[in-house]
């Protein structure tokens, strides 16, 4: 699961056989916002967000105006039908009230295998500014992919960072800025 804020409100996506997104502008009344068809009344929205292959919001940030949501599986995948199953979702929204929800990367970012948990973080490196994304993939190693406009999707890193048995993330916050670096 992972909590995030965005505009003002706090958000909380969780972990289950369909993962959920809910938000509050006070931290204590909470209101579905997952997917719901475009024109739609944001009160009629539910929890469930993504396609259904993934059982994990593991990852929130901000970026460029927009709220990024990362959805993956499990460390375990004896624990977790989404680390055997469908690809890593990175979902986007500006409103966020379960009418604007949008695809910002491939499913996956194109491999199958990338269905583990991923991690999505911010680094500005002048002139540079890029949202990066760390994916888990149970057959070739982690992945690193960043995009300068949260859609384009450059990959960066492949096969473990050399040792292939860097299969999975610790989580969703697993990325971090740390004395200039990612």
């Amino acid at each position: 699961s992972a909590m995030g804020t965005f505009s003002g409100t706090l958000f909380a996506g969780t972990c289950g056989n369909d993962p959920q997104m809910w938000a509050s502008d006070e931290g204590t009344r909470w209101r579905p916002i997952g997917l719901l068809e475009p024109g739609a009344d944001p009160r009629e929205a539910v929890p469930a967000i993504g396609s259904g292959n993934t059982a994990c919001v593991t990852s929130m940030t901000e970026y460029d105006g927009w709220l990024y949501t990362a959805l993956g599986g499990a460390l375990d995948p004896a624990l977790d039908r989404s680390s055997q199953g469908g690809p890593v979702e990175v979902l986007r929204c500006r409103k966020c009230d379960g009418t604007d929800w949008d695809g910002a990367a491939a499913p996956g970012f194109g491999p199958r295998a990338n269905n583990g948990h991923i991690a999505l973080a911010v680094f500005d490196e002048p002139p540079f500014r890029y949202l990066y994304a760390i994916v888990g993939n149970i057959k070739t190693g982690l992945e690193a992919w960043r995009a300068p406009d949260g859609k384009d999707w450059e990959q960066i890193l492949v096969g473990g960072w050399g040792d292939d048995n860097n299969l999975v993330l610790g989580g969703g916050s697993a990325a971090a800025v740390y004395r200039g670096r990612l």
